[in-house]
């Protein structure tokens, strides 16, 4: 099937309403664009509280500027589409337009809130880990050396993991421990980075030497204990700051006189990290492995060896040669699989979004079938005429597929490039958050190409299939017919 320019300059013309000249709402939205402007310049202008931020009556000013600038942008597209074209094509134009500017802000920011949490999840975890499936790790060092050999394995620790009860003056809680290797973790995880964050505080070193935390605030001397790593939401919950004494009981200890009792040793605050995951903020410590070792009374066994490669997202070599190399009694796992419902859930809710306003889409679909079976039938003394003149069926086919196309090109590229415009503005400045209620400073854009162009092609791919059937329709229509009441 080939398209000549004839059909393209016939098929424009069709769409075209050349008899409109109504400019009001053209007027209307740069009044409102005006009155933004003003708005801005007002807020600017205005005073600052002492912490250099808006004051109320600047913040309302701003999202006023806001509103009226997509009141205003919304208003000026439509009254260049009702100044260009008819009001049925205007509106078909416009479904396609909001439906896929829609889908790429949406999409972008389920990719940016997606990104945030594999960020997370990799700060505080490691990329890898290899496990028993009941049980401890006996050989430990024989699998910790076989790791470390590997050629994508960057770093790697002996690492254990369980459930114990910490406990201070104000409250106690559950939580899960973590004991790390101090001289290989910072190279493991980003904990180093956590503890610089706003709420955090202290050292990793404080693990392998608690030595500096035995001075009290006051100057004086006292014992010195092993430290731990508690999240910046477990801190707030027990009342904890760096240099306070907890006590953390594991619940396998000793026989007692009244049956089985729990092991507790007292340890020293070293440090409050911050990983912006409230899962892990709340409800995770990190001790030594050697007093881990002994608070859970495993002698010289570990739970894990935990391991960094090169490329997070291309760990399946080195999982590959690790189990061929370590047999199949050994569980090795990288993050995904370790987070799988997670990311499964994540991916579900993307696609559910994507079929959602996907109908916004298909609605407008629907606008292009009725607008183009409208022309039709407008235009059928012109379909005669250009019959009898000697075009093929074929050839009015293709001038309604082509009319069709147009309706989804201009809709498609002017929502495609508003989408990504937005999304590139709220990458660069961002929308602040109060990370105390949704415990993300800031709303996360990331722009994907390869969604970008799924959602461009899906829109051409819907709209073009919406205009099949009225393009059959025109290519039936016999000279004949269109001519009778002539």
């Amino acid at each position: 099937m080939s398209f000549t320019g004839y059909e393209w300059f016939v098929a424009w013309r069709h769409l075209r309403d050349a008899g409109n000249r109504r400019w009001g709402a053209v007027l209307v939205a740069l009044v409102l664009l005006g009155l933004a402007g003003i708005s801005c310049l007002v807020a600017t202008l205005m005073p600052q509280s002492a912490l250099g931020l808006p004051t109320p009556a600047g913040r309302q000013l701003w999202v006023a500027a806001v509103a009226l600038t997509a009141i205003g942008g919304v208003v000026l597209w439509l009254g260049l589409l009702f100044r260009l074209f008819s009001v049925f094509t205007s509106i078909s134009i416009f479904g396609v337009f909001l439906g896929t500017h829609a889908l790429v802000v949406v999409l972008s920011v389920m990719s940016g809130f997606e990104n945030d949490l594999r960020q997370k999840i990799l700060g505080t975890r490691a990329h890898a880990a290899i496990r028993v499936p009941r049980g401890s790790l006996q050989d430990h060092r024989r699998v910790l050396g076989v790791t470390r050999r590997d050629p994508d394995v960057v770093a790697a620790q002996a690492a254990i993991d369980s459930e114990v009860m910490i406990l201070s003056p104000a409250n106690h809680q559950v939580v899960l421990l973590r004991g790390v290797d101090p001289g290989q973790a910072a190279r493991v995880t980003d904990l180093v980075r956590y503890l610089r964050a706003p709420c955090g505080g202290g050292k990793l070193a404080f693990l392998a030497d608690p030595a500096p935390l035995a001075k009290s605030p006051g100057g004086e001397s006292r014992p010195v204990l092993p430290g731990v790593l508690v999240g910046c939401e477990l801190a707030k919950s027990l009342r904890l700051y760096v240099g306070d004494d907890v006590q953390l009981a594991a619940p396998r200890g000793g026989l007692g006189p009244m049956g089985p009792m729990p092991r507790a040793r007292s340890f020293r605050v070293a440090g409050i990290f911050y990983s912006g995951m409230y899962e892990y903020d709340s409800k995770m410590a990190f001790v030594a492995l050697g007093p881990a070792q002994r608070l859970l009374g495993l002698g010289d066994e570990v739970t894990a060896i935990e391991f960094k490669v090169r490329d997070p997202d291309r760990t399946d070599a080195a999982l590959t040669r690790l189990r061929a190399a370590l047999g199949p009694d050994l569980l090795v796992s990288d993050w995904r699989e370790m987070n799988r419902g997670l990311f499964q859930a994540l991916k579900l809710e993307k696609a559910a979004m994507f079929i959602v306003l996907g109908f916004i889409v298909l609605v407008a679909s629907f606008s292009i079938v009725t607008n183009l079976i409208m022309v039709v039938l407008q235009k059928g003394r012109e379909i005669a005429v250009l019959k009898a003149m000697g075009s093929t069926s074929g050839a009015v086919l293709r001038v309604f597929l082509i009319e069709g196309f147009y309706i989804c090109a201009i809709g498609m590229v002017v929502g495609v490039s508003t989408g990504v415009g937005l999304c590139l503005l709220l990458a660069r400045h961002g929308i602040a958050l109060d990370p105390e209620v949704y415990y993300i400073a800031e709303l996360p854009v990331v722009l994907d190409a390869g969604e970008v162009g799924v959602v461009a092609l899906a829109a051409l791919g819907i709209s073009l299939a919406a205009a099949a059937y009225p393009s059959w329709l025109a290519s039936r229509l016999r000279p004949a017919d269109g001519l009778r009441h002539e």
